[in-house]
């Protein structure tokens, strides 16, 4: 029997990726930009604030990769509940 086009692993690869991908730039597309408008430009400041965003993104996704990979399938699947 053939298997389902959903459960190849390149497929299931790119629906992850495309879903952290729309994740994390819809709130840059969807709040309005105010740059130029009564604030004083600081060239270092956006830099500071896309790094910390970068970060706080790859914890979010390995936080999700830790519990759906390792902490559910140990703990729940064997049914060791706290």
């Amino acid at each position: 029997m053939k298997a389902a086009w959903y459960t190849k692993k390149w497929i299931v690869v790119l629906l992850h990726l495309i879903a952290w991908v729309v994740l994390f730039t819809l709130p840059k597309l969807l709040i309005p930009s105010y740059e130029g408008h009564d604030k004083p430009k600081d060239s270092t400041k956006p830099f500071n604030e896309s790094i910390f965003i970068y970060i706080i993104n790859i914890s979010w996704v390995a936080l999700f990769y830790i519990n759906s990979l390792v902490l559910i399938p140990r703990l729940v699947y064997h049914k060791k509940y706290w």
